[in-house]
């Protein structure tokens, strides 16, 4: 029997431990420069047109995602009420990282006066008495560029639109506005809504989950072992693992310059969930051992298991990276990167659980071997798995029909899959945010915003008619609520200049003269940096605001179908972008990159499984439990409402990674046992119930690891959990069920 001492890792334990020493100090220092990144345009390369044409368009009109304050009263128009919110909008103005505010203190009323256009300040004036309160909301019903877009048509809503600079930090931007709506409290509820808002929340988010998932999922990880073995060494060896390898993976990020997004978060929560499967083998293969062989040298136990185990655990290791490594197909580059560091996280915690832990286990000089047979979930353990065993051996036919028409049943649920491409949607849905963007929907026609912006010369009346006929399009969609452009303020400035009895009354008029003529009479009473947000200093460029709400991925796509047909229909030279527009695309990123990384993870595992074993059917059956789970997965996803989601859409790599482990040490064992002469039932009934209890403790600490997410800030890492939870106990029983089955029924798939 090879000794231990042979290994070269052993020869030099001394010299490695202190390498292991000193590389976790040196993982501990690039934590430092940890960033966050919750900008969802930073998760698409600048290949995308939408990314491209909303930096164009803010190149010229500023930003596209304004921030929005949504002011609560029972009257907004009471003084108390517009004093406060005058003051909120008055000091945010002032602030440096301002590019404009968009209020009813600073929009105009353009009304009509014995033949002449008025134009007046949207509130002239702050009501004292009844009549005065009764006067000013005709007056607001009146205005169009107010009523039902700043001020609810119930008078209990106002909204507040705030551009910001390109370049101010969301974070500084979300203080600055607390502190300034904490400074004027009043009669009025202010709540702020808007992408950079969100993304100053999840920022927030991000980071308290960070700090709170990784010490709680390591706490539950060692109660879960510290229950399994019973001993404290071989409690905190695998703990030690995943401490060091979630340290390793997360220094990687500033090393190489990226940020924690959201979907990194998955990061901690894998390696936690992954990193001790391979010294959970070692350490349970130890147990077994010595309780089979009390008295053999200690050396001569860990030769005995790392000459069992090291092959099967270093293919586990490298068919669990390939398979996370499939996030390289996706689209998204936040999921690129998780699956990288994951990997990396994941590559050191097999090099540590194959060197390290076998340093650490000559140590363990007396173990008593009794102590692992009275262990009573030890005991529980080995009657379940040789009942499952004596069941499948006795019947493998009944259990593959079975699992065939649970498959079939579960997975139809995936023809009511769909697909959420809104960000806002990982928060709690009793979240603030949530809360705001719902009311603007219902009161203000919508939290989604488009800008279409049209080059030409927009004094041309057919330009403008051409302008009018897409906004009265879009109008009609259900799902748009507010569309104003330069034409809009145009036939209201008709309005005010002729009777309702005469032709040019609410519409653009017929010459290029004339279109000048009433911007010129407008500048006598307002100014022309009053549509600066609607077209440019010369006339060139103007933009159609499109204000909507978006439930789904079809709602996004009947809006921009609309867009894509009347552009197209008139003719007209035009490019649109905007925060929702380049969620709309998103949808498309989400359902290819799900696509690419599940087929790319599938056929690396195959290859590898064909390598590993050398027959192409041995490698067929091992990716079987891996197709049966996906298509339960997205199955029972449709059935119970999940949508594919930003973080959702990396499950399939995440699952074939994990999953595949469990097939193969069992494949590995059951061919052990074949080889030692042991007929296809015996083999069966052995691999189960050893390396069995092995494959199960596994499991249940991945799922453990992955039930940590339970307790996350967002909705969305929540149902991960939950997913990842199904999935691979769907995977296990998989594993230890379909592949037995197989092999019983086909004794010549795994080649001896």
């Amino acid at each position: 029997m090879k000794n231990n001492q042979s290994y070269w890792f052993v020869r030099y334990r001394i010299a490695v431990l202190a390498i292991c020493a000193v590389v976790f100090a040196l993982s501990c220092v690039p934590l430092y420069y940890l960033k966050t990144d919750s900008n969802l345009r930073s998760y698409f390369s600048d290949e995308m047109k939408a990314l491209r044409d909303t930096r164009q368009i803010e190149k010229e009109f500023s930003s596209t995602e304004p921030i929005m304050l949504l002011a609560k009263a029972d009257n907004v128009l009471h003084a108390d009420v517009l004093n406060q919110l005058s003051e909120i909008c008055f000091e945010i103005e002032e602030q440096d990282w301002v590019d404009k505010v968009m209020s009813v203190f600073n929009s105009k009323n353009i009304q009509s006066a014995d033949g002449f256009m008025l134009v007046e300040d949207a509130i002239p004036y702050f009501p004292e008495t009844d009549e005065d309160m009764t006067n000013l909301k005709l007056l607001i019903e009146s205005n169009s560029l107010v009523y039902g877009v700043m001020i609810s048509k119930h008078f209990n809503y106002m909204l507040v639109l705030v551009q910001k600079n390109s370049d101010a930090n969301d974070n500084m931007v979300y203080e600055s506005l607390k502190t300034i709506v904490e400074k004027h409290k009043g009669p009025a509820e202010i709540s702020i809504a808007g992408e950079p808002q969100l993304r100053a929340v999840i920022n927030h988010d991000v980071r308290s989950d960070l700090y709170f998932l990784m010490p709680a999922g390591v706490l539950l990880m060692f109660l879960f072992l510290w229950f399994t073995f019973r001993k404290p060494a071989f409690t905190l060896l695998p703990i030690s693992i995943i401490v060091f390898s979630m340290l390793a993976a997360f220094a990687l990020l500033p090393v190489v310059g990226w940020k924690v997004s959201m979907i990194s978060l998955l990061v901690p929560v894998m390696i936690l969930a992954i990193a001790n499967n391979y010294g959970v083998h070692f350490v349970e293969a130890f147990r077994q051992e010595r309780a089979s062989f009390p008295t053999q040298p200690v050396q001569n136990a860990i030769a005995n298991i790392y000459k069992r185990l090291r092959w099967p655990v270093l293919l586990t290791g490298l068919t669990t990276i390939a398979g996370i490594l499939g996030m390289l197909a996706h689209i998204m580059i936040p999921a690129r990167q998780t699956g990288v560091v994951t990997a990396w996280g994941i590559a050191i915690a097999l090099l540590l659980s194959l060197v390290l832990i076998p340093v650490l286990l000559q140590y363990f000089k007396t173990i008593p071997g009794s102590g692992y047979r009275k262990n009573p979930l030890t005991r529980r353990a080995s009657l379940l798995l040789s009942k499952i065993a004596g069941n499948i051996i006795a019947k493998p036919v009944l259990w593959l029909v079975s699992v065939i028409i649970v498959m079939i049943l579960a997975g139809s649920g995936v023809f009511w899959l769909k697909v959420d491409p809104n960000a806002e949607n990982v928060l709690p849905r009793k979240h603030v945010f949530l809360q705001t963007a719902e009311i603007i929907n219902n009161e203000f026609g919508g939290s989604k915003n488009i800008s279409i912006l049209i080059k030409g010369d927009i004094k041309d009346p057919e330009m403008l008619r051409c302008i009018d006929s897409l906004e009265y399009r879009l109008k009609q969609l259900p799902q748009t609520g507010n569309v104003v452009s330069i034409a809009t303020v145009i036939k209201i400035m008709s309005k005010a200049l002729y009777e309702p009895d005469e032709p040019a009354y609410n519409v653009i008029p017929e010459t290029r003269e004339a279109v000048a003529q009433l911007l010129e009479l407008y500048s006598m009473g307002g100014s022309p940096e009053d549509f600066e947000q609607l077209v440019d200093f010369n006339y060139s460029q103007a933009i159609v605001n499109v204000q909507f709400r978006a439930a789904d991925n079809n709602d996004y796509r009947t809006v921009v179908n609309e867009i894509d047909k009347s552009v197209s229909g008139m003719n007209l030279d035009a490019i649109y972008g905007g925060y929702a527009l380049i969620t709309y695309h998103m949808i498309d990123a989400i359902i290819k990159g799900q696509v690419y990384s599940l087929v790319f993870a599938i056929a690396v595992v195959f290859l590898l499984l064909w390598f590993i074993f050398k027959s192409w059917r041995t490698a067929l059956v091992g990716c079987i439990p891996l197709i049966i789970t996906i298509v339960v997965m997205f199955g029972l996803m449709g059935y119970a409402g999940f949508s594919v989601d930003i973080v959702s859409a990396l499950i399939s790599s995440v699952v074939i990674g994990i999953g595949i482990d469990y097939t193969i040490h069992f494949l590995w064992r059951y061919r052990l046992e074949v080889q030692q002469g042991y007929r296809n039932g015996d083999a069966v009934f052995r691999s189960l119930t050893t390396t069995g209890k092995g494959i199960i403790i596994n499991a249940v600490s991945v799922i453990l690891g992955f039930a940590v997410l339970l307790f996350s800030s967002f909705v969305a890492l929540q149902s991960f959990a939950f997913l990842m939870i199904t999935a691979l106990s769907v995977c296990l029983v998989c594993s230890l069920v379909v592949v037995p089955a197989i092999c019983l029924l086909k004794p010549n798939t795994v080649a001896p």
